[in-house]
Parts: structure tokens; sequence; C-alpha cells
């Protein structure tokens, strides 16, 4: 389980202030060694356009090894489209 708040305050104070949060809970899936379960939900709101966003993923994630992961997900919300659009995304990441 990890999660994040950032709030920020331009200065001159031009533009509304932002801030967002997210959750995300990554679970070992039973009877394998190398596949997880990755949930995540954020909130963010932004000053340009001014919009609240709620942004949900649901994927699963694959460790051939410990330094390589690949993940597949998909993403919805609400008043996320400038932000965050839906839809399904693949990721690939290596720790060097």
């Amino acid at each position: 389980l990890s999660g994040e708040a950032v709030y920020r305050t331009p200065s001159g104070h031009t533009h509304p202030d932002e801030w967002g949060a997210f959750l995300q809970a990554v679970i070992p899936i039973p009877g394998t060694q190398r596949f997880y379960f990755v949930g995540y939900h954020e909130r963010f709101k932004a000053a340009e356009p001014d919009v609240t966003a709620n942004i949900d993923s649901l994927g699963i994630t694959f460790v051939p090894h410990p330094a390589v992961k690949i993940k597949l997900e998909h993403r919805g919300g609400q008043h996320n489209g400038p932000l965050a659009p839906d839809g399904w995304f693949a990721s690939f990441s290596m720790l060097l």
C-alpha cells in the first residue's frame, strides 16, 4: 500500500491552487510468484483547466526478474480527459 499527496500555491496568485493525492495497492495473485494485481485511485484539482479529476486504474503486473516489471492496466475516471484519458495502457520498467 502506498500513497502521496501534494499541494501547490503559485507565486503571484495568478492561478488557483492545485492539489492532488493518490492511493495504490499491490497484491500478489495467489498461486503465482510473478503476477500482481494493482489498484490505484487519484483525485487531482487542476488550475488549468479548472477541473477536479477522479482517476481509477486496475491492472496486472508481471515480474520476470526482480529488476524488471511489465504492467497492463485500464484507466478510467470522471473529468479526467485532458489530464489522464481513459483507456488501456502498457508499461515496461527496468531498474539498472
